[in-house]
């Protein structure tokens, strides 16, 4: 009896000693540089991250969370200053950081906003440095000034998702409203769960344009609206839309910036990442006109950009089918694709390969849901692997950044990036 309360006892001190150096080291690793407590830091860290690292070899980790070790050691050549504004659900924060020294430049506090656990958040950093941000698949966004200060925020009207993009003023994004039942022609199509039974046909979008200054809606153009403007049958090119209804998926609304007569762009204009049907439109919003389409090659396509004013590009998913399993590179279902910078003329036609997919190639790079690059100039480019939960950047021929993105407070752990903004100064 003795020796049974005895190793009751110890047992009972020694989750007493856990307990508490968890706390502590929660307390000392929320700052970058985890040495609030100087030595006691350090020794509260290790033994307090020891309960998570346990945890994370029997228990499958959320999915907002990979551990640290599935990783290999991380590559730094960054010989000049690029900023990357990560995003993390769980502690509702939004951080620059500069990559080339691995400094946080600033933080911003979003608050609670999530209509689940692991939701999560995206963020535009604005030009006077305060931050637009709203929740990915909820229905609250928002402007936070530099100093933490909500300017504005709005919510319960439409859901958020994907991208958000700049156009002077105001900002674009992809939307969807909270309610299933839409006219197409003469026809009520009921989509999703109405009255606990799924119908048949089509989820509408909405391309969202919100004045930076108010919050207030400015443009609302329904994707139903649009594709019966132009004569377009939203279900028959759609992979899973008699289904499941989500025959557009929109996941990037990228804002025209110059005028090019001879190919028909006007400033203004809008280049849509319609990812079920596995292409790109140009859209003129003041008359709903599709004006190009792209597609050549594109499957599950993310993030559309203009590079220069002569080439549309977009980051080409190459999944084998949509919303497929993220398959390891290495698995024999991979199929042996990887995801690509496609390149376009302004005409939609499909341009040779650009140097960079065979770089992504080369490295394995391959996502099956979200993914971007962005050109950052002098040679720099910048590719999220989001499923992988990778960030590379390319300077010329070279690799000289590849490491997953930490700076909430846990080292055992590595944070999804969440549609990362890139920044070369």
């Amino acid at each position: 009896m003795e020796k049974g309360a005895k190793l009751i006892a110890n047992i009972a001190g020694l989750l007493i000693v856990v307990f508490f150096t968890t706390i502590l080291a929660f307390d000392a690793g929320k700052y970058p540089a985890k040495n609030r407590f100087g030595v006691l830091s350090k020794v509260v860290s290790i033994i307090g991250e020891t309960p998570s690292a346990v945890k994370s070899m029997l228990f499958e980790l959320p999915e907002y969370l990979k551990a640290t070790q599935d990783f290999a050691p991380p590559i730094n050549l960054l010989e000049e200053d690029i900023y990357a504004l990560h995003t993390f659900g769980p502690t509702n924060e939004a951080k620059l950081v500069n990559l080339r020294n691995d400094k946080v430049i600033k933080n911003w506090d979003i608050g609670e906003h999530k209509p689940y656990p692991n939701a999560r958040y995206f963020a535009q950093l604005l030009p006077d440095s305060s931050l637009f941000a709203y929740v990915h698949e909820g229905d609250w966004a928002g402007v936070i000034s530099s100093s933490g200060e909500v300017i504005w925020e709005r919510s319960g009207d439409l859901v958020y998702h994907h991208s958000a993009e700049i156009q002077s003023e105001k900002i674009w994004i992809c939307a969807r409203d909270h309610g299933y039942l839409h006219t197409y022609g003469s026809a009520t199509l009921d989509t999703f769960f109405i009255n606990e039974s799924k119908g048949i046909g089509v989820m509408d979008e909405v391309i969202l344009g919100i004045d930076l200054e108010t919050g207030a809606t400015t443009d609302s153009i329904s994707m139903l609206e649009v594709f019966e403007r132009n004569e377009l049958n939203p279900v028959y090119k759609s992979y899973y839309g008699p289904a499941q209804g989500d025959c557009f998926h929109l996941n990037d609304i990228q804002p025209v910036t110059f005028t090019d007569t001879l190919h028909g762009y006007e400033k203004g204009d809008l280049l849509i990442s319609n990812r079920t049907q596995n292409e790109l439109l140009h859209l003129r919003p003041s008359t709903l006109e599709i004006l190009h389409t792209f597609n050549e090659g594109l499957s599950s396509q993310h993030d559309v950009d203009i590079l220069g004013d002569s080439a549309i590009i977009c980051f080409n998913n190459h999944s084998p089918s949509l919303f497929q399993l993220q398959f390891n590179v290495e698995n024999d279902q991979h199929e042996g694709i990887y995801s690509e910078v496609a390149a376009f003329e302004l005409n939609g036609d499909r341009k040779t390969e650009l140097a960079i997919s065979n770089k992504m190639t080369q490295e394995k790079i391959y996502t099956s849901t979200e993914g971007l690059q962005e050109f950052l100039g002098n040679g720099y480019v910048a590719i999220e692997e989001q499923n992988e939960f990778t960030v590379y950047i390319f300077k010329d021929d070279a690799l000289v950044y590849k490491n997953a993105l930490n700076y909430f407070g846990k080292t055992e752990f590595v944070e999804i990036p969440n549609w990362t903004r890139f920044y070369r100064p």
